[in-house]
C-alpha cells in the first residue's frame, strides 16, 4: 500500500540515503510542487531521547543558516510519531564518490572545492555552529560543480562543551575528526578546520592521511603521528599547498588555522605563489632552530679554539691572500645597470655589457606585454662584483588556456573540466541531435582555440526529443494545450485570423505535426476568427490646393481611439475632385476630415452600408 504524504504535504517517492540515526527519501512537495530530500528519523530510535535530541538540534543548526553552499532547510515536523526534516533536493553525487571514480582531484579544481567548503563552514560558524562532522559524504556535488555541505545531525553551538554521546562514544567520523575529537576534548571552529583538511588531503591525494584497522588505531594516530606530507604522494601538489594542509592538519590547535576565512586566505595564496613561504614559522619551531644554531655556533668556538694555533701560523698568508682578494673586488666591482621596462634582449646585452650573468625567470603578467622585464634582483644601481648574477623576471604577457576538448562529454563532467581549466561555465543550449540525451555535440570557443582564464564557455547539449502532435483541426486552445502537454510540449503564442472555419478551431501550428522537437519547446498556434462584415460609402470630395505639392489626407473617425488614414497624396494647384470607395468594420455614419497641407478643408459625415 502507498504511504500517505507526511503531514499531507510530503509524497515519498525512494529511499537515497542511510544515516546511523536516519533515512533520507526523494520526495515530492505537494504544497509548492518541488522536489524536496525528506529526512525521517528511523522509527526504533523515536524512544530514544537522546536522538531526538540530536535530530531537533540538527534542525536547530540548519534553521539558523542560509547560504548557498549549505543544504537549505525548508521545513520541520513531526506526523504522529514520525520526525522529520524536510530539505533542498541536491541532484547530483558525493565528493566522496568523485573521489573514488577519480583517484584523486586535480589540485586546482580541489581548491576550488575547499575554497566553498571553506565558504559554507565560516557561514556555520559566524552563526555559533560547529558542524563536527566534515567529511566527503557529508558534502554534495551538483551536476553544474555546485558544492553542498550537509548533515549537521552532530552540530553543536559553539558556546556549549559536551562533546560525546551518552554511553561515552565519541561522535564524528574517526578518519576526519580532529585529535581533540579523539581525545574527548573541548571541540571547537578549529575542529572543523582540521576536518576540512583532511577532506582536502584525500582530494589531492585519493586517500585520507591515518588508515588502520580499526578506529582506535586510527584516532591514535590522529593524536600522536605526524601525516605523511601530501606532495610526496602526489607531486603536482604545489609547496605552497602543501604547506596550507599541513598546518590545516597541525595537532595543537594553536597551531592550526584559526578560521576558515584565514585557510581560505592561505588556499588562493598557494595558487598565485606556488612555491610557497607565505605560511611564518611557529614560534616553538623558530625557538627550536634558534637552539640549533645556538649548539652549531657553540661546536664551531670551540673547533676554533682547537685551531687557533695553526691560524696563528697561517695568519700572515692568510693576510696577503685576503690583501689579493680585496683588490680583486675593488677592481671588479661594477654597478648594475637599469633592465625593468627594457625588451629581454636588451636588457640581457646591458647586464653582459657591465660584466654580469643573468638568470631569467618568466611569468605571466595582465598589463605588461610579452618579453618585456619586469623585475631584476639585484636591483639597478646597486654595487656588484662582476661575473655575479643578476635575476630577470621577463613578462609571457596575458595568460592564455588552450581550450579543451569537451564534445562527446557529459554536462557534468564537461562543467568540472571547466571549472578545473579556470575558465568559466556559461550558456547550456540544448538541441536536436542523435547523441544520447545530455551528451555535449559542441562547444564555444572550440577546442585547441587560446582563451584567457576565466573565459565564458558554451556547452551545446543534446536535448531529449519527441515528435511534434498535429493539432491543426482541434475545436479549441484547451485540446490543443492538452495534446501538446501530454506529449512533453508547450502550448506557446495564440494568433487569431479570420477564417471560414468555425470560430476557435486550430487552423495554424509552427513546427508541423510529425517533426521532430526538442521536449518543452513553445509551440504557437492560430485559431480561427470569425470573418468581419465589412461596409462601404463611396466619397467624393472637391478641395482647392493652394501649394504646388500639397498633401491631401482623409482621416475616417469610426468612434474609436485610433485615427484611421484612408487617403494620402500629393496635388498640384488648384481645385481637386477626389472620389473614393471607403471601407470599415461598423456601420452608419462616421465624421470624415479632410486636410489640405495640413490644414482642415471638409468635414462631413459619410454613410456605410452593406454592399448588395
Amino acid at each position: 500500500m502507498k504511504q500517505p504524504p507526511i503531514s499531507g504535504r510530503y509524497e515519498l517517492q525512494e529511499v537515497i540515503g542511510m544515516g546511523g540515526m536516519s533515512v533520507i527519501y526523494a520526495a515530492w512537495d505537494l504544497k509548492y510542487d518541488r522536489p524536496v530530500a525528506i529526512k525521517v528519523l528511523r522509527a526504533e530510535l523515536g524512544v530514544d531521547e537522546d536522538f531526538i535530541r540530536r535530530f531537533d538540534q540538527e534542525a536547530q543548526a540548519a534553521s539558523r543558516m542560509s547560504h548557498p553552499n549549505i543544504v537549505d532547510l525548508y521545513d520541520v515536523g513531526q506526523d504522529g510519531d514520525i520526525r522529520y526534516l524536510a530539505m533542498e533536493f541536491v541532484k547530483g553525487s558525493t565528493l566522496k564518490d568523485l573521489i573514488r571514480q577519480s583517484g584523486s582531484i586535480h589540485p586546482l579544481l580541489a581548491v576550488q572545492m575547499a575554497l566553498r567548503i571553506l565558504a559554507a563552514v565560516d557561514h556555520a560558524h559566524i552563526n555559533q555552529i560547529v558542524h563536527r562532522d566534515i567529511k566527503p559524504q557529508n558534502i554534495l556535488v551538483t551536476e553544474d560543480g555546485v558544492i553542498k555541505v550537509a548533515d549537521f545531525g552532530i552540530a553543536r553551538a559553539i558556546n556549549q562543551s559536551t562533546y560525546t554521546s551518552r554511553d561515552g562514544n565519541v561522535l564524528g567520523s574517526v578518519h576526519y575528526f580532529s585529535p581533540e575529537q579523539a581525545s574527548g576534548k573541548v571541540v571547537d571552529e578549529k575542529s572543523d578546520l582540521y576536518s576540512v583538511g583532511v577532506v582536502l588531503y584525500e582530494m589531492l591525494t585519493g586517500q585520507v592521511p591515518f588508515d588502520g584497522e580499526t578506529a582506535v588505531s586510527v584516532a591514535y594516530m590522529h593524536v600522536n603521528e605526524p601525516p605523511v606530507p601530501p606532495r610526496e604522494i602526489n607531486p603536482e601538489v604545489s609547496p605552497g599547498l602543501n604547506e596550507v594542509v599541513m598546518k590545516a592538519l597541525e595537532k595543537v590547535t594553536a597551531r592550526r588555522y584559526h578560521s576558515a576565512a584565514d585557510m581560505a586566505t592561505d588556499l588562493k595564496k598557494a595558487i598565485k605563489m606556488p612555491k610557497g613561504g607565505f605560511i611564518p614559522e611557529h614560534p616553538e619551531d623558530a625557538a627550536e632552530r634558534d637552539a640549533r644554531r645556538a649548539r652549531r655556533k657553540r661546536n664551531f668556538l670551540r673547533a676554533i679554539r682547537l685551531m687557533v694555533s695553526f691560524l696563528i701560523l697561517i695568519a700572515v698568508s692568510a693576510g696577503i691572500v685576503l690583501g689579493v682578494q680585496w683588490y680583486r673586488r675593488t677592481a671588479n666591482a661594477t654597478t648594475v645597470p637599469a633592465a625593468v621596462t627594457f625588451p629581454r634582449e636588451e636588457a640581457i646585452q646591458r647586464l653582459e655589457g657591465a660584466g654580469l650573468n643573468w638568470y631569467i625567470e618568466e611569468k605571466f603578467d595582465e598589463d605588461i606585454e610579452f618579453g618585456v622585464v619586469m623585475g631584476e634582483d639585484p636591483e639597478a644601481g646597486e654595487s656588484v662584483l662582476r661575473g655575479d648574477t643578476v635575476d630577470l623576471i621577463v613578462s609571457l604577457g596575458r595568460e592564455r588556456i588552450m581550450m579543451p576538448e569537451l564534445i562527446s562529454m557529459t554536462r557534468r563532467d564537461a562543467s568540472l573540466v571547466i571549472i578545473s581549466s579556470r575558465l568559466t561555465n556559461g550558456e547550456f543550449v540544448l538541441v536536436i541531435s542523435d547523441a544520447t540525451p545530455g551528451t555535449v555535440i559542441d562547444q564555444s570557443p572550440g577546442a585547441g582555440e587560446w582563451v584567457v582564464p576565466g573565459e565564458v564557455v558554451t556547452l551545446y547539449v543534446s536535448g531529449q526529443t519527441g515528435f511534434v502532435p498535429a493539432v491543426i483541426g482541434m475545436p479549441s486552445i484547451d485540446e490543443a494545450r492538452a495534446a501538446l502537454t501530454a506529449t512533453g510540449f508547450k502550448l506557446g503564442d495564440v494568433v487569431e485570423h479570420p477564417s471560414e472555419e468555425p470560430e476557435g478551431t486550430v487552423i495554424g501550428q509552427t513546427i508541423e505535426a510529425g517533426e521532430l522537437a526538442l521536449l518543452g519547446a513553445e509551440i504557437n498556434i492560430s485559431v480561427a476568427q470569425a470573418i468581419p462584415t465589412v461596409y462601404y460609402a463611396e466619397v467624393s470630395i472637391t478641395v482647392n490646393v493652394k501649394n504646388e505639392g500639397d498633401v491631401v489626407r482623409w482621416i475616417l473617425d469610426e468612434g474609436t481611439d485610433e485615427e484611421k488614414e484612408v487617403h494620402n497624396e500629393k496635388y498640384g494647384v488648384g481645385k481637386k475632385s477626389i472620389t473614393e470607395e471607403l471601407q470599415s468594420l461598423r456601420s452608419g455614419a462616421h465624421l470624415l476630415f479632410v486636410y489640405v497641407g495640413g490644414v482642415l478643408q471638409v468635414e462631413k459625415s459619410v454613410n456605410f452600408k452593406e454592399r448588395k
